[in-house]
C-alpha cells in the first residue's frame, strides 16, 4: 500500500509540474498495484485522478473506460457520491464526444441519484454540478 502511496503522491508532484503525461504513468501504475492488492478505496482515487488527467489531455475514450469503472466500483461500495462522480466525469466525455443527448441523459441519472440521498454534502454539491 505505501508504494502505490508514494507512487499517488508522484503523481500529484509531476501534475502540479504540468508533466501530465509521467502523472498519468504514475496513477496507472499506482492503480494497477491497487488493484493486485484488491483496494477498493484506492481504486476509485486512482480512477477519478486518471478520469480529470485523461479530461485535461482530452483523451476521451480512456475519460469513458476509467469513468465505467469507477462507477461499477462505486455501485459495489454502496458509494452514491462515487456513483455520482463517475456519472459527471462519464457526461463531460459523451459531451465531447458530441453525445448531447446522452450526456443528458447521465446528469438526469446522476440528478435521481443525488435527490435520492438528498442527505450528504457532497451530493448536493454533486447535483448543482449537473445543472
Amino acid at each position: 500500500v505505501q508504494e502505490a502511496q508514494c507512487l499517488e503522491h508522484l503523481g500529484s508532484l509531476q501534475s502540479y509540474l504540468c508533466n501530465t503525461q509521467a502523472s498519468v504513468r504514475s496513477w496507472v501504475d499506482s492503480l494497477n498495484l491497487r488493484r493486485e492488492l484488491g483496494h477498493a478505496n484506492g481504486l476509485k482515487k486512482c480512477l477519478e485522478q486518471l478520469c480529470i488527467l485523461y479530461l485535461s489531455l482530452e483523451d476521451y475514450a480512456r475519460v469513458s473506460d476509467s469513468a465505467e469503472e469507477l462507477l461499477e466500483v462505486a455501485r459495489q461500495q454502496q458509494d452514491p457520491e462515487g456513483e455520482a462522480h463517475a456519472l459527471i466525469l462519464s457526461a463531460k466525455c459523451q459531451r465531447n464526444l458530441g453525445g448531447a443527448h446522452r450526456a443528458i441523459e447521465t446528469l438526469q441519472i446522476c440528478l435521481k441519484l443525488c435527490k435520492t440521498h438528498s442527505r450528504s454534502e457532497q451530493l448536493l454539491v454533486r447535483e448543482a454540478e449537473c445543472h
